[in-house]
């Protein structure tokens, strides 16, 4: 466990401000079984705005850390007893059309109470030229069920 700790904290950045809140929040929600870090940097064009996203998979709850230039996170957490539908997108992998990868990933959570929508998130496959971690996103996904 301090081994996967020390990777997550040399991940993050600003990790000396960022990382003490995180791990309380780690430390409430259960056993960590995978995470991934979606990118790094922001991008208008997808209206990403934060400087890094991570993605945490724990026993009880989903967390999502998004990190901003000015060093300010905000950690959502979503109950995994409260997924209603979670759709795996694939294509191919190349140009060859032979090969089939996990492309993107759509979690619909249930209702609760004044709400008319359920909520979404929205993953797509992070690329390395973000920084992004593809390995650990389909590790962390095939977790779900």
């Amino acid at each position: 466990m301090e081994e996967q700790l020390q990777q997550i904290k040399d991940q993050l950045y600003r990790s000396e401000t960022n990382f003490p809140p995180l791990w309380e929040r780690l430390q409430h929600c259960g056993e960590l079984r995978a995470w991934f870090k979606y990118y790094h940097g922001p991008n208008q064009w997808v209206q990403r705005y934060y400087q890094e996203e991570h993605v945490y998979l724990m026993s009880r709850v989903l967390i999502v850390a998004c990190l901003f230039n000015n060093g300010k996170m905000i950690l959502r957490t979503y109950k995994l007893d409260d997924m209603a539908r979670i759709e795996r997108e694939y294509s191919f992998a190349d140009n060859t059309n032979q090969t089939l990868i996990l492309s993107g990933v759509a979690i619909t959570f249930k209702t609760i109470g004044e709400k008319k929508r359920p909520e979404n998130l929205i993953f797509q496959r992070p690329v390395p030229e973000e920084q992004g971690d593809p390995e650990g996103f389909e590790r962390l996904i095939n977790l779900l069920d």
